[in-house]
C-alpha cells in the first residue's frame, strides 16, 4: 500500500513545476520587458539631449563670431536699418546663420518721435578710469559748441551697465553739485542690465552753461562748454557695450548720445544637416570702439596772423593803418597731405578811441557797437596765385573798456571755408577790419561817427588764423583752447586753472611734447616785464631764456615767434615750446599770466600737448576735440 501512494505522489509533480515557470514569465513579461524599454528611451533621451547640446553650442558659436566682428569694428557691419546676413558651414554637422541688425541705443528708453539721429552741435563721451580695489569710476563728459540758436537746456543724463555692474549709492559728482540734478540716480533694469537716470527737478530743465563746470571755476565765457557727471560702480572691472546719453528740452536736438558706443540684436539659428531642425539664439551684443577707432586719427593746430597797423616814425604810436599795403598776409604751411581740417577760426582785434567811456553802457548800447566791428574782409591764396576775397561775419563778439577808450575781438567760423580749398598750405590775409578808422587824429567834423584808431599807445589792430587738423601719421595731441577775451592793466597776473586730461607719453630727444601758441594786442618793444610761466618756469625756458625773438622778461614786444620773429607791431602770435617742464605720465599743467607797466589784451591761447593714446580713458585723440577753459 505504502509503495502505491508514492508513485502517485511523483505523478502530481508535474504541474506545480508548470505554475513555478508560468509565475516567472508573468514576473519577467511586468519588469524586464519595461526595463528593456526604460533602457532604450534613456539612450534615445541622451542621444537627442547630445544633438541639442551640440545644436546649441553651433548656434552660440554664431553669438560669438558677430560678437568678434563687432569688438574689432569689422568693416562691413550694418548701418542702422540694413541689417547683415551670413552663414558659416559645418559646425558640429549644423549650418549656422547669423542675422546682424544696428539698434538705436536708446531704444526702449527714449521716444524716437524727435529723431534717432545724433547731432554734433552736443557731445557725449562715456569712459571708465580708476579699475582699482572693489570700485572704478564711470566718466560722462558732456561737450557743446554753442551754436544752436535760443536756449539749450538738459533735463536728464543717463548710463547703461550691463549685467554684473552696480552703481555705487551716493558716489555721483560733477554737475550732481547743482540743487536741480539729483544725487543718485532712478535705477531700473533694461537689457539684463541697470538703466541709471538723473532726472532733473527743474520742469522747464537747467541751462548747459549754468550746470557747474569741471574743476569748479565758473563765471567766464567757454568755448564749447564742457561739463561733466561721474560716478562709482562695482566690481572694478571693464564693462562691455556701457553707454551714456543726454536728453534736452529742444525737440530738434532732443536725445544725444555716446556714438562711440555701439548696440546690435544678433539672431543665431543652427540648422542640423541631416534632419534640417533647428535651434534660434537671440542676443544684444554691445561695444564701445571709442579709443580702437580713434588710434589712427591724431592731429595737431596751427596758428599765423599779421597786423594791420606799423609807426612810421618810431614814437611807439602805430600811426597808420595797413589795408591800403599788399603784404599783410601770412602762410601756412605745415599741414600734412591728406589732413582733415577739424575746426578753422578767423579772429581779429583792435583798439578804438570813441566812444571814450562805455563802462556804463547798457546791453544794447554794447550790441551797437559790437555791430559796428563785426566782420572782416578775409582772403586766401589759390593755386592759380590769385586772391579769392570775402566778408566774414563774427559768430562771437568780446569788448572790453580801458582807460581811455576800447578793444574788441571777434571770432568766425571758417572751417567749411578753408577745408574746402585745394590746399589749406596757402597764404591768408584780411583786408579790412569793419569799424577801424585810420583819421589819423585829423578834424573830421562832430566825433560822433569817426572812431579814431591810430595815432596812440594803445592803438593796435591785428588777425589770426588757427586751424586744428588731424591726419593719421601725426602724434596724438590734446588740445586746449582758451579764447575768453582778457585785458591785462598793469601790475596784473592771471592763472589758467590747472589743465587736465592728457598723459605725457615717454618722448625721445628732440620730441615737443608741449607747446603753447597766444594771440597778444598792443603788444611793443617799448616796455617791458610782461611775462608767461609754464608750471613755474619762465618762457623762453631757462636754457635759453632769449630764442632770438622773445625775452623772458618781454615776451609782448610785437615781434612773432609765429612768423619766423617778424616785427608786426602791436601783434604777438608766439608760440613756446614747455616740453623741458613736462615728464612721462604727467596729467595736468598750469598757465600763469603776469605784467609789470605794460598794458595788454589777450585775444586767445592754444595748448597743445603730445598725450599717450588709449592709455588713459581722460585722453581723447585730436578728431574729437576736447577744449576746457576752467
Amino acid at each position: 500500500m505504502l509503495m502505491s501512494v508514492n508513485i502517485k505522489l511523483r505523478d502530481n509533480e508535474a504541474g506545480y513545476v508548470l505554475a513555478f515557470v508560468l509565475v516567472i514569465v508573468l514576473m519577467v513579461g511586468i519588469v524586464v520587458v519595461p526595463l528593456l524599454l526604460f533602457m532604450s528611451s534613456g539612450m534615445m533621451s541622451s542621444q537627442r539631449h547630445e544633438e541639442w547640446t551640440s545644436g546649441f553650442y553651433a548656434a552660440d558659436a554664431g553669438i560669438e563670431d558677430a560678437s568678434h566682428k563687432i569688438l574689432h569694428d569689422y568693416e562691413a557691419l550694418p548701418a542702422y536699418g540694413t541689417p547683415l546676413e551670413y552663414t558659416i558651414t559645418d559646425i558640429n554637422g549644423y549650418d549656422v546663420t547669423i542675422t546682424m541688425d544696428a539698434v538705436w541705443i536708446l531704444e526702449g528708453l527714449e521716444t524716437t518721435e524727435y529723431g534717432t539721429m545724433p547731432h554734433s552741435e552736443l557731445v557725449v563721451v562715456g569712459h571708465v578710469t580708476d579699475l582699482e580695489g572693489d570700485t572704478g569710476t564711470f566718466w560722462i563728459e558732456m561737450t557743446y559748441d554753442d551754436s544752436l540758436p535760443g536756449l539749450l537746456k538738459l533735463d536728464k543724463v543717463g548710463a547703461w551697465l550691463p549685467a554684473g555692474f552696480t552703481y555705487v549709492p551716493d558716489s555721483s559728482g560733477g554737475i550732481t553739485s547743482h540743487p536741480d540734478v539729483p544725487e543718485n540716480p532712478m535705477q531700473s533694469e533694461f537689457r539684463s542690465g541697470t538703466a541709471l537716470e538723473w532726472d532733473f527737478t527743474a520742469p522747464q530743465g537747467v541751462l548747459f552753461e549754468e550746470l557747474p563746470p569741471p574743476g569748479g571755476g565758473g563765471g567766464a565765457t567757454e568755448f564749447p562748454i564742457k561739463r561733466v557727471l561721474y560716478f562709482e560702480f562695482t566690481p572694478a572691472e571693464e564693462p562691455s557695450g556701457e553707454f551714456s546719453w543726454l536728453r534736452t528740452t529742444r525737440h530738434d536736438v532732443y536725445l544725444v548720445w555716446d556714438i562711440a558706443s555701439g548696440l546690435y540684436g544678433v539672431t543665431s539659428t543652427a540648422t542640423n544637416q541631416e534632419t534640417g531642425e533647428d535651434i534660434t539664439i537671440e542676443a544684444y551684443v554691445g561695444g564701445s570702439q571709442l579709443y580702437e577707432s580713434m588710434g589712427e586719427a591724431y592731429g595737431d593746430c596751427q596758428a599765423i596772423g599779421n597786423s594791420l597797423m606799423k609807426d612810421t616814425d618810431y614814437d611807439i604810436r602805430r600811426d597808420e593803418l595797413l589795408y591800403r599795403i599788399a603784404d599783410v598776409k601770412a602762410g601756412i604751411a605745415d599741414i600734412p597731405a591728406g589732413a582733415t581740417i577739424e575746426l578753422a577760426y578767423l579772429y581779429w582785434s583792435a583798439w578804438r578811441r570813441y566812444p571814450t567811456n562805455i563802462i556804463s553802457y547798457s546791453e544794447t548800447q554794447l550790441a551797437e557797437l559790437a555791430d559796428e566791428i563785426d566782420e572782416a574782409k578775409f582772403g586766401t591764396k589759390q593755386a592759380d596765385q590769385s586772391w579769392v576775397n570775402q566778408w566774414v561775419t563774427s559768430g562771437r563778439t568780446q569788448i572790453l573798456s580801458n582807460d581811455h577808450g576800447w578793444s574788441f575781438s571777434c571770432r568766425a567760423d571758417i572751417t567749411d571755408l578753408v577745408a574746402g580749398l585745394d590746399n589749406p598750405n596757402c597764404k591768408y590775409k584780411v583786408k579790412r577790419i569793419a569799424g577801424v578808422d585810420d583819421r589819423n587824429g585829423k578834424w573830421y567834423g562832430d566825433y560822433e561817427g569817426y572812431y579814431w584808431s591810430t595815432d596812440d599807445e594803445w592803438s593796435y589792430a591785428g588777425w589770426s588764423v588757427v586751424i586744428v587738423y588731424s591726419h593719421p601719421d601725426e602724434d596724438a595731441h590734446q588740445l586746449y583752447l582758451y579764447d575768453d577775451f582778457l585785458y591785462m592793466d598793469m601790475y596784473d597776473t592771471i592763472a589758467l586753472q590747472d589743465i587736465e586730461g592728457f598723459i605725457v607719453p615717454e618722448l625721445e630727444p628732440g620730441d615737443e611734447g608741449a607747446r603753447l601758441t597766444m594771440f597778444v594786442g598792443e603788444g611793443d618793444d617799448a616796455y617791458n616785464d610782461d611775462y608767461i610761466q609754464f608750471e613755474g618756469h619762465y618762457l623762453p625756458h631757462d636754457e635759453d631764456p632769449y630764442d632770438g625773438v622773445n625775452p623772458q622778461n618781454d615776451v609782448w614786444n610785437g615781434k612773432s615767434s609765429g612768423l619766423d620773429g617778424e616785427f608786426i607791431d602791436g601783434v604777438d602770435i608766439d608760440t613756446f615750446d614747455a616740453t623741458p617742464y613736462i615728464t612721462q605720465g604727467q596729467t595736468e599743467a598750469q598757465v600763469m599770466l603776469g605784467t609789470w607797466v605794460d598794458s595788454w589784451n589777450l585775444v586767445y591761447s592754444i595748448l597743445s600737448f603730445r598725450t599717450e593714446p588709449g592709455t588713459n580713458p581722460t585722453t581723447l585723440p585730436v578728431n574729437i576735440l576736447t577744449y576746457i577753459y576752467q
